[in-house]
């Protein structure tokens, strides 16, 4: 009996310690995640948003607060080039202006760039109507692109919960799938190893084989052309 009793005695303690253990890691996951925000709302709240290292009293911030300052100066300081991308209003130029039975929500348009300066631009357009909504993403990854996971557009993934369909299109290659159970279509393709074309179908009206169709709202030509 007294054996017993040290065994549950020993394996309780054993599950608080584990316990602690993964409180402990969650937490340093946590405060990892928000040291950034933390960091900028200091700094902005007390110096307002836009502020460099020079003249601010560094002698008051933490190293964590001192190095977010130089990497906003150094972004402020960076001259990001074109020369390698369509820019993004241009590129807003090819979201259709309309798609019959639905109402064009206002699109966005923007850039991504790198620590080193890599630049790509993007710009979406959406559409509804009732409960459905169609939403087209268009990236350019420029001239020399760097395009993260990009054999999926010739071995589409296979790690999805539902299955994909290799897909080829007017010189574009992707992949296509339905989840029949969230009622969501997704199609997208790579143009010339360089622009990435999405169409997201939310309760989509369009039988499966048809949806490729919707990737003729895109004028490939006159893209592929303003990028040369």
């Amino acid at each position: 009996m007294m054996t017993r009793i040290i065994y549950v005695f020993v394996l309780l303690s054993f599950l608080l310690l584990a316990s602690c253990d993964e409180s402990k890691i969650e937490s340093e996951k946590l405060e990892s995640i928000d040291t950034l925000s933390v960091i900028e709302n200091k700094i902005d709240s007390n110096y307002g948003t836009e502020i460099t290292v020079a003249a601010i009293d560094t002698s008051v911030l933490t190293p964590k607060e001192k190095e977010y300052l130089k990497k906003q100066d150094e972004k402020k300081d960076r001259v990001i080039s074109y020369e390698n991308n369509i820019h993004q209003d241009k590129l807003t130029e090819f979201i259709p202006k309309s798609i019959s039975g639905y109402e064009k929500l206002p699109g966005s348009s923007g850039r991504m760039v790198d620590n080193d300066g890599y630049v790509v631009t993007t710009t979406k357009g959406e559409y509804v109507s009732g409960r459905k909504s169609i939403i087209i993403d268009i990236f350019d990854y420029g001239r020399k692109p760097k395009i993260h996971n990009v054999e999926i557009y010739d071995n589409p993934p296979t790690d999805l919960e539902v299955p994909t369909i290799k897909v080829e299109h007017r010189g574009a290659k992707g992949f296509r799938y339905y989840d029949e159970r969230m009622r969501y279509m997704r199609v997208e393709v790579l143009l010339k190893n360089r622009y990435v074309i999405i169409f997201r179908f939310n309760r989509p009206d369009v039988e499966r084989e048809q949806a490729l169709q919707y990737l003729d709202l895109i004028n490939f030509e006159n893209l592929i052309k303003l990028g040369n």
